[in-house]
């Protein structure tokens, strides 16, 4: 059996959407909310990889990141 690690990639829409043709899970977002949203959504679903544009990478641009992203590689 062979296993197919799930990998993310959230962005706006003209960074992240040549990713598709990779076979890699792309989420366009138009706002740090939304942003926030996806990555949650990512690390319960078990997602082994998720990339953000450097945009919402920003420490300012997703209140909570740190925290959320954290706790994610805690519990795995």
């Amino acid at each position: 059996m062979i296993f197919m690690a799930k990998i993310a990639v959230i962005g706006d829409r003209d960074s992240v959407l040549g990713f598709r043709a990779l076979g890699l899970e792309v989420h366009t977002v138009e706002d740090s909310t939304e942003a926030r949203h996806l990555l949650r959504k990512a690390a319960e679903e078990g997602c082994a990889a998720v990339f953000l544009t450097e945009a919402l990478a920003a420490p300012q641009a997703v209140p909570g990141r740190r925290a959320l992203l954290d706790k994610v590689s805690t519990s795995q």
